[in-house]
Formats: C-alpha cells, structure tokens, sequence
C-alpha cells in the first residue's frame, strides 16, 4: 500500500511539474513574444518610440504618421507556428508571420490613380 502512496506522490509531483512548464516551453515563449506585438504592450510600443525619436528623416507629423502605420501593423500581424525543436539547452521555434504588405497596397493605389486620372481632374489641374 506504501508502494501506491509513494508512487502515486512521486506521480503527482511529476504532474504538477510539467505542468507548471507547460507555460514556459519554447513554443509559448514565441506566443508570448509575438503577443505582444498584437496587444502593443509598453514593452514594444517603448521600442518603437525609441526608434522613430532616433529616425533623423521624420519631422514631428512623419514621426506620428510612421508611428501610427507601425501600431496597424503590429496589431494586424498574424503566425503560425510550424515546428518547435529542442536540442539540450538550445530551442528553435520556426514561425511564419504574415504582415500587411504596404508596398503592394501602394502599387494597387498608383495603379487607380493611373488608370483613373481623369477622375482626379478639378478646374484643369491633376490633383491626386
């Protein structure tokens, strides 16, 4: 009877163990990562502001603007996790992002404006 107590300790133990790890495994910890791009946490958006503040192009309104497209864009980027490799000490986790692609959304727009310059036309003057 002794055996099953101890056996079923030890078991239990075990149990609680892997599961408390569950949440730290490398697979959550790239979830976790990427989270908080999507939640734009203090973390990330602290990041961001230090980058566009030391961007010597951007005056105040670009700086917002870039700001701004920056916040969609994280927000609106979404993964997939394929694989998760564990060797020793060292993990890999392979994930495909998917993001806005802004260059093609601006291609798409020159196009329209192209194909439709007449419609942009106001008292002689091409006004896109």
């Amino acid at each position: 009877m002794r055996k099953y107590i101890y056996l079923t300790l030890i078991l239990l133990f075990m149990l609680c163990g892997c599961d408390m790890n569950l949440n730290n495994t490398p697979t959550k910890q790239a979830e976790i990562f990427l989270g908080k791009y999507q939640t734009l946490h203090k973390d990330v958006l602290d990041d961001l502001n230090r980058v566009v503040a030391e961007e010597e192009q951007f005056n105040n309104e670009t700086r917002e603007e870039y700001r701004s497209i920056m916040k969609k864009h994280y927000q609106d980027l979404e993964y997939e996790i394929k694989e998760e490799k564990i060797d020793g000490d060292k993990a890999t986790v392979i994930v495909q992002i998917e993001v806005n692609d802004y260059t093609k959304i601006q291609d798409k727009l020159n196009k329209a404006l192209a194909d439709n310059a007449d419609l942009f036309i106001y008292d002689g003057q091409y006004t896109p």
